[in-house]
């Protein structure tokens, strides 16, 4: 998000933070419990005051980690949670497929770049940082990482299907 807008993102270990990260299951405390392996994997709030901003993930989901080899079954932390600190950035669901603010998880690619509708998301709230990245431009390395309403919803999910064949 920071690389193609004007955000800046630094570590603090406070909970005055304007995004703080949980893992939690069932139900926590915030009115949207989690449902266990599958389905719903994270919430998160827009920005604002109280729980503004911040991001609960599924603690029973299966995460993989980036670097690790993705199991069929397995989860990727980093996919969910850039999608996830969209929402606590201000961005709504995109309708374009690929689009990372797409409503549902579309797993870990290598080489991930933004993909432009959500650079044009994050530019509309924030404004283009005037910097040019990417295999060609300043960035020499791609770095391997995994219709906005009126009134936007207090927060929003991460969803995913599974099937299940009995034999």
């Amino acid at each position: 998000w920071a690389r193609h807008s004007k955000l800046q993102f630094r570590e603090i270990n406070s909970d005055d933070a304007d995004i703080l990260i949980y893992f939690e299951k069932g139900y926590h405390g915030d009115g949207y419990p989690f449902d266990g392996l599958g389905q719903i994997l994270a919430h998160a709030f827009f920005p604002g005051t109280g729980r503004g901003g911040d991001v609960h993930f599924d603690i029973e989901e299966i995460w993989q980690l980036i670097g690790e080899h993705l199991k069929e079954d397995g989860t990727s932390l980093f996919a969910v949670a850039a999608h996830e600190f969209g929402h606590s950035l201000g961005l709504s669901h995109s309708s374009v497929p690929g689009a990372l603010m797409y409503p549902w998880y579309q797993g870990f690619k290598e080489d991930y770049d933004l993909p432009d509708d959500d650079k044009y998301g994050i530019q509309q709230i924030y404004g283009a940082n005037g910097r040019l990245w990417g295999k060609n431009y300043g960035d020499k390395h791609v770095h391997k990482t995994t219709l906005n309403p009126s009134y936007p919803p207090k927060y929003t999910t991460t969803t995913t299907t599974t099937t299940t064949t009995t034999t």
